[in-house]
């Protein structure tokens, strides 16, 4: 789909919910990050602020693998005592040392695999416009779904729509049934 820049918070509903990527997996955070998916390190480590792994806080990026279905969710500092107890290497870090994320696992390396990413705050609006100009993997009826919800406005401001690279009407996309069981790469062009 093609839109002005405006248009792309839009999308925001499906950085928070999760999307998919394929990857190497068996890999640190750190690299997942900064080699497979070229951001900037001064980034992840001065502007992401919490990052859970399966639900459980991490403090090091290094030796904490990322593996095929890893769910990584990224956030910019929380507010509160919350966000404080889950930001990385925090001071109320030991707080929750029985929850934080520790390597037990055997992995193997440089297997490829999914992985689920969910971005939130300041790291969605940041990161969010990048990946999903790149194009992001989500589930064919989460798409369906949002594609329902949208109004004339929104069809209106869509300036092109391709499906499996041929031209649509934009709106027609809505007809659509959506295989169920289906991811579907959805890429915003502005």
């Amino acid at each position: 789909l093609s839109f002005t820049a405006k248009q792309v918070p839009s999308f925001s509903q499906f950085l928070g919910q999760g999307f998919y990527v394929t990857a190497c997996t068996g890999i640190s955070i750190k690299e997942f990050f900064t080699q497979q998916l070229e951001m900037n390190p001064q980034y992840l480590e001065e502007r992401v602020q919490t990052i859970l792994l399966d639900g459980q806080p991490v403090d090091d990026t290094d030796s904490a693998k990322v593996i095929n279905g890893s769910v990584l969710a990224l956030s910019a500092a929380l507010p509160g005592v919350l966000g404080a107890t889950l930001r990385k290497g925090g001071y109320y870090a030991a707080m929750r040392s029985h929850i934080t994320y520790t390597s037990n696992l055997a992995c193997e390396q440089d297997q490829q695999g999914w992985v689920i990413i969910k971005l939130f705050n300041l790291i969605a609006k940041e990161l969010g416009p990048l990946f999903l100009a790149r194009g992001i993997l989500i589930q064919a009826t989460e798409l369906a779904d949002f594609l329902q919800r949208q109004g004339s406005v929104f069809w209106r401001l869509c300036r092109e729509a391709t499906l499996n690279g041929q031209s649509q009407i934009a709106q027609n996309l809505t007809d659509i049934q959506w295989p169920a069981d289906r991811l579907v790469h959805l890429q915003i062009q502005t």
